[in-house]
Parts: structure tokens; sequence; C-alpha cells
């Protein structure tokens, strides 16, 4: 079943037994991050960066027999999914094991601070020995800056629709109030110009970024249904 937006994603992972992601393309996928976090195996394609961080003793990694252009060609071959049925059972078949390991696997090797130190490496390993092709092909890209504007402008006309639908969704969600109507004007007015926009949307910013938000929102929701 599709149960739509889940903000509370635990909720999920805690029925889960196994998370299953069959993408053609992904970097490494959050899913997978989360997953283990929560002690849930996790049986992935073998794309991007996936078997950075699935081993065999957190899940299994299936071959991709498919090509980023054919990602519309629903027409599997029996082997590939056969690939899954097989690794399915695998984890399943020991799934207490692979539960095991999975949260000690984010632990040692992908929490935010390792994760900050490795890029810190990274970086001054670039820094110290930079890329002669990169370093070319980034003076090539600024001689063709008026392109570039081009491009970020086209993308911005046509998402312009995409935007003002998130922007909606954002008021709607931490503002309660998306746009006010003007009787005499006849017309919706941006709330983003009132003063109660600016007055509120700064104090929901700084209480999400610490994470205390949705804990008060559900306080005052229960303070009002007993009122």
């Amino acid at each position: 079943d599709f149960v739509g937006n889940v903000e509370d994603t635990r909720l999920i992972y805690e029925m889960c037994d196994i998370t299953v992601n069959t993408s053609i393309k992904e970097g490494i996928a959050l899913t997978s991050f989360e997953s283990l976090a929560m002690e849930v195996p996790v049986i992935s394609s073998d794309v991007g960066g996936q078997k950075e961080l699935i081993t065999d003793d957190v899940g299994a990694i299936v071959p991709c027999l498919q090509k980023e252009n054919e990602i519309l060609d629903f027409n599997y071959s029996k082997e590939e999914i056969q690939n899954y049925v097989d690794a399915i059972n695998k984890v399943l078949n020991n799934l207490e094991y692979y539960k095991s390991n999975c949260r000690e696997r984010i632990l040692k090797k992908f929490t935010t601070d390792k994760m900050i130190k490795n890029m810190e490496k990274e970086l001054a390993k670039i820094a110290e020995n930079p890329s002669e092709d990169k370093v070319h092909e980034g003076r090539q890209l600024s001689k063709n800056m008026y392109v570039l504007k081009e491009l970020i402008s086209t993308y911005f006309v046509s998402s312009k629709l995409d935007y003002e639908w998130l922007v909606d969704e954002f008021n709607k969600k931490n503002i309660h109030i998306n746009m006010i109507y003007d009787k005499k004007a006849k017309k919706r007015l941006n709330y983003e110009n009132t003063i109660e926009y600016k007055v509120k949307h700064p104090i929901v910013v700084a209480l999400r970024g610490i994470g205390v938000y949705n804990k008060l929102k559900k306080i005052l929701k229960y303070g009002e249904s007993m009122v």
C-alpha cells in the first residue's frame, strides 16, 4: 500500500524487516542510511556508491542489468527479478544476523562526525594535489559564463510553477496560512509580505533548525484539544 508522505519515517522502519532499493541511478541513497540506522537490512541495486555502504553482513548488492536510458522499460528480465528474489530470501533466512550488524555499520563508518572528517581529508588531498584536468575544465567553463547564466535563467523560468507550489506548501505546513484574500481588491495577497509572516517565519525556521518545532506544534495542538 502507498501511505503517502510520512514525516516521522521511524514509524515505517520499525514495521519493516528489509528495505529493497531497485534504483537505476543513485549516489548513496539516504533511505539506505536510515534503514541501517534503524536496524533494517538493505538490498540494493549496484549503482552509485551503494556498495560502499551495504556490505554482505548488513544486506546484499544486486547487479543492475538496466542502463539509465532504459528507466521507462518495465520489461524486466527473469534474471534480474531472480537476483532480487535470491537476495531477499538470503537476508530473510538469517534476518536476526543481518539486523544485529546494521546500526553498528552506521556508527562505525557513517556518523556525521566521521563523514565530516573524511570529507576534510579528501578536500585537503585535492588542495595539495589539484587535478590539472579539473582546473582546466573550470577555466574553460568560466569563459562561457554567459551560457551558464542563460541555462540558469531558463531553469528558473521553467521551474517557476514548481517553485511557487513549494513555497505555498511550506507556508501551509509551517505558517498554517498560504495566501490572504483581500475582499476589497478581490484577489489573494502574498502572505509573505505581511507583518505576521515576517514575525512567524524566522521563528519557525529557527525552531525547525534546532529540531523542536514539530514537538512544540504537537504540544500546542494537544493543548487546544483540551480547551
